[in-house]
């Protein structure tokens, strides 16, 4: 299981979050999730999840586009917070991306906050 969560230093608006999974032949089938127009106040948090089957190749998940800054964080198996991740890109913007190689099956968390 993967939590993804994205942080924010201020107050972020119309802030686009895309996770995309590619598979292995005999893989189970691709999974593309969008969530758009997201709005989360300074400090605030959205959250999301993903389960996965197992057999993908990899599992990315960005943010992109709106105003603020906010941050992006994912985890498998337990949810997200300020010092519990997988990864935090830490960039300023809303330009950040995840990227795991052949992820474990399970449930993935994805958190922005604001």
């Amino acid at each position: 299981t993967y939590h993804v969560m994205v942080e924010a230093w201020n107050a972020i608006s119309d802030v686009s979050l895309t996770g995309r999974y590619q598979i292995q032949t005999g893989a189970p089938e691709p999974i593309e999730r969008t969530e758009n127009s997201l709005t989360v106040a300074r400090g605030g948090w959205l959250r999301f999840n993903e389960t996965l089957a197992s057999g993908y190749q990899n599992l990315t998940v960005s943010l992109s586009g709106g105003t603020g800054d906010a941050d992006l964080y994912v985890k498998h198996s337990t949810d997200v917070s300020d010092t519990v991740h997988d990864c935090r890109p830490y960039k300023n913007g809303n330009q950040e991306t995840c990227t795991f190689d052949a992820p474990a099956a399970g449930q993935w968390f994805i958190g922005l906050k604001g």
